[in-house]
């Protein structure tokens, strides 16, 4: 029992809404130098929640973990094939929701970038809104932040005519490629959390 309680609590601490580490401090302050460059013209674009997109790809680009999270991602070929191939019969906007200071959206973000790029998909279909460690979304009323319902990042909503299709939520079920291929196809999808 106490190791299971332990483990959780080891968990509990690592998760990316766990107390700041020298590294968390070092993204903090990355995240306020990549703030105080934003021009004004990509601090807003609305998305169909009127979530609005409070960072562009442009600065995020620009950052260290970015990049080598980036570089370093090889997606699966065949799942690749298969989130560009629904990505065409698809019109999806997805809205991406991360904290920059998380390692989970770290991980994650230029990894989606690189997908959609890799599959030939228009990265305008991306808005990129940056969460504070409450997880609340900047610019929205209470009432649409209760309806976007971000508890963990990162989370990407996909959407197709102004409705929510699905999400992926902080970590993949199998691996990021796979997830949003089924997601894409519009195959069954259940994200970590059952949702």
């Amino acid at each position: 029992m106490k190791k299971i309680v332990f483990t959780f609590g080891l968990l509990a601490c690592i998760a990316c809404g766990s107390q700041q580490t020298a590294t968390e401090n070092n993204m903090a302050t990355e995240e306020n130098n990549v703030r105080e460059n934003i021009p004004d013209k990509h601090r807003e674009k609305p998305s169909p929640l009127m979530a609005k997109g409070n960072i562009s790809l442009e600065e995020i680009h620009t950052t260290s973990w970015f990049q080598r999270s980036y570089e370093s991602f090889q997606p699966e070929p065949e799942a690749l094939k298969a989130f560009q191939k629904a990505m065409r019969k698809q019109d999806y906007k997805i809205d991406v929701y991360f904290g920059l200071w998380c390692g989970d959206s770290n991980r994650d973000v230029p990894k989606l970038v690189k997908l959609m790029e890799m599959a030939n998909c228009d990265l305008s279909r991306l808005t990129f809104v940056s969460v504070d460690r409450s997880k609340r979304v900047p610019d929205v009323s209470p009432e649409i932040a209760e309806k976007l319902h971000i508890h963990h990042v990162p989370t990407f909503i996909f959407y197709k005519d102004g409705l929510e299709v699905e999400r992926y939520v902080e970590r993949p079920v199998e691996s990021l490629e796979k997830d949003l291929a089924k997601i894409a196809q519009g195959e069954d999808y259940s994200d970590r959390y059952g949702e």
